[in-house]
């Protein structure tokens, strides 16, 4: 039926389910047609219905995983890491595909704030991070994750276990920085800050919160006048922002969540 165009191919596939419901055939036709105009609810009820008897085909597992996060159904990526671990050959693309999945899917718990949702959240990282092999993607993913749903206490975990190599990366300082700023003190934010500017790592919500919490802190004027004027000549346009830092205020995360589609990318 491959020859044939996707209108006349559904129909002989809709009416070989007049004979047989749960042909696998025909409702993987009809799925691949429905996948190629880009219907994902649709592809998605049909996948439900090709994998109700069937255990699911190991290749497709990468797109079932993008189906079932697109139509917010959560729980099937849980479904699709049990068969997962029982696949005998497991390629990179799909074990970054179902730990990107398992990413969305703890952030999904811990958006809910659900009893027991951390932890539900937590077991989905660290299988994110078992089958990802720790790659830097899927490890700031699950960073970023606990950082905007407020959870400093298991971001701390997490970086705390990260490798040498990707811990010293400026991103991750940077996220080290969300962290403090979430859960330490005022002389741990300027300490950290103070780190971060001396290695060069120049960023303005940097300079936003040292200042704020320099204030705070009722250090020298002249240190917060050093902030005000190094901020100033790295982001000029930015001056009066500056100016009005004289009165502290919250101080938002550095580093924003990515969309959706975007979560563990970064695979390097």
């Amino acid at each position: 039926r491959k020859s044939e165009k996707p209108d006349d191919a559904a129909k002989c596939f809709e009416r070989g389910l007049t004979f047989d419901p749960k042909n696998f055939r025909c409702l993987e036709g009809l799925y691949e047609i429905s996948m190629e105009r880009k219907d994902p609810a649709k592809s998605y009820a049909l996948t439900r219905l090709m994998y109700a008897e069937h255990p699911y085909t190991p290749r497709r597992i990468p797109e079932l995983v993008k189906l079932s996060i697109a139509n917010k159904k959560f729980k099937d990526v849980l479904d699709y890491y049990k068969f997962f671990v029982q696949m005998e050959a497991r390629d990179e693309a799909t074990c970054l595909s179902l730990a990107a999945g398992l990413v969305l899917t703890g952030r999904n718990y811990l958006l809910k704030g659900k009893k027991k949702a951390a932890d539900k959240a937590v077991d989905c990282f660290d299988k994110a991070v078992s089958i990802s092999k720790g790659k830097a993607g899927i490890y700031k993913g699950v960073l970023r994750a606990l950082l905007e749903t407020k959870h400093p206490k298991q971001a701390e975990a997490y970086l705390k276990a990260l490798p040498s190599d990707l811990a010293d990366s400026e991103e991750i300082m940077l996220l080290w920085f969300d962290q403090t700023l979430l859960a330490g003190s005022t002389n741990d934010v300027l300490m950290i800050g103070s780190r971060l500017l001396s290695k060069g790592i120049k960023n303005e919500k940097i300079y936003e919160s040292m200042i704020v919490k320099s204030l705070e802190a009722g250090r020298r004027h002249s240190t917060v006048e050093h902030l005000f004027i190094d901020a100033c000549r790295i982001y000029p346009e930015k001056r009066e922002y500056f100016e009005n830092l004289m009165k502290t205020k919250p101080i938002p995360l550095i580093v924003p969540l990515p969309k959706a589609k975007e979560a563990g990318d970064d695979s390097h």
